[in-house]
């Protein structure tokens, strides 16, 4: 990879006294929302050489990507581990070709660094934000840090980190919290992980359940069931109110904990009252939670009610992941052909009316790009 030095820009502004900004969203306008739709297009296939050699194509004409197709592919590649593709691509957009980075392209290299065990590398870019950019790091990119600081065995500077944080006014979330609290967890040290939630707490009066989440599964590894359940009921004790969208993002990793805890001490009956009551919170239930439910009814021998669970998912448009699609209980009762179709009878309707070899040249005839890029070649 490209050392730090290599990697961070440094732009001299348009106006001396003046920042230079990153785009706005409002940079979408033109021919640049057919660009960006077509990199996603090329993403959302899994074709991400495509979408990256069409976006550092355009740079070389008047069409130049903005940072939002830029972050795209960057994103894509760390997705699919492909690390040092996401340096070599911020060294070729934002260094080579003079685009503005925002946070969001920093926050991506920074978890690049930490997944390749170069935390010090990631350190590297967060004081250069600090020092150079138009803007503040943000809660993710102090999310990045804690854990990478963490897996590398480094809590301590993760708790200077955070103190750091807190002294500049910075935002700390709670998955920052987590991050800590899951760190002394399994370095046994429980009470350091209690003594941060009571932090939490102080600081922020409301907050979601990602730490509670944290906390039940130490409790369940331990056998704490009464103490799991009781820092579920303190959560929900609280009655915040949050977005469906929210809620969704930071509570369904609570509730497939608890469904688990509950199902793995025998608690079945309980685990699908909570279940059902999760429609009433408007938080939507995903594949694993049907799984561990379904799962649990299976060991039971309730294959009745374990096949009306996965008809529920199925009309809910819930795709089933791998471990659904191979229960072996319903195999073994002579029943998994039903459940094959089932799960996997219904199509989607685009992948029947149009494969990807479809689809793709299309997009790649499309006019309204090929022909710009042309006039300004």
């Amino acid at each position: 990879m490209p050392s730090a030095e290599t990697l961070i820009p440094l732009v001299p502004p348009h106006d001396p006294n003046a920042a230079r900004l990153p785009d706005a969203t409002s940079a979408l306008i033109g021919p640049l929302p057919s660009l960006h739709n077509r990199v996603q297009t090329l993403i959302l296939f899994g074709e991400l050489e495509a979408a990256s050699s069409h976006a550092r194509h355009v740079v070389f004409s008047s069409i130049r990507p903005t940072i939002f197709t830029c972050n795209a592919i960057m994103a894509s590649m760390h997705r699919a581990r492909r690390l040092d593709d996401v340096v070599a691509l911020f060294h070729f957009f934002y260094v080579q070709q003079n685009i503005l980075p925002n946070i969001v392209s920093y926050n991506v290299l920074i978890n690049t660094y930490c997944d390749a065990n170069r935390v010090a590398t990631a350190l590297e870019v967060y004081r250069h934000i600090l020092a150079n950019a138009p803007f503040s790091p943000s809660p993710v990119t102090y999310r990045h840090l804690t854990k990478g600081l963490i897996d590398a065995g480094r809590i301590t500077e993760a708790i200077d980190l955070l103190h750091k944080i807190l002294s500049r006014g910075h935002g700390a979330d709670s998955l920052v919290y987590s991050n800590l609290m899951y760190g002394f967890i399994n370095l046994g040290n429980m009470d350091k992980a209690l003594e941060l939630l009571d932090e939490l707490r102080e600081r922020c009066p409301i907050y979601d359940g990602v730490v509670h989440a944290t906390l039940m599964e130490a409790y369940w590894k331990q056998g704490m069931d009464k103490e799991a359940m009781d820092s579920y009921q303190s959560l929900i004790d609280r009655q915040f109110k949050m977005t469906p969208v929210t809620c969704n993002v930071t509570l369904l990793e609570l509730y497939n904990k608890a469904f688990d805890g509950l199902v793995r001490v025998g608690h079945l009956g309980q685990a699908m009252d909570i279940f059902g009551k999760l429609v009433e919170r408007e938080i939507k239930r995903n594949a694993l939670s049907y799984e561990i439910l379904v799962t649990g009814l299976c060991k039971e021998g309730d294959l009745n009610r374990a096949h009306s669970l996965l008809e529920e998912m199925v009309k809910g448009g819930i795709r089933a992941n791998d471990e659904l699609q191979s229960l072996e209980t319903f195999q073994m009762a002579g029943r998994g052909e039903e459940i094959e179709l089932l799960l996997c009878g219904k199509r989607s309707a685009i992948l029947e009316t149009a494969s990807f070899q479809e689809i793709i040249p299309n997009i790649a005839s499309e006019p309204a790009i090929n022909q710009q890029v042309a006039a300004s070649s």
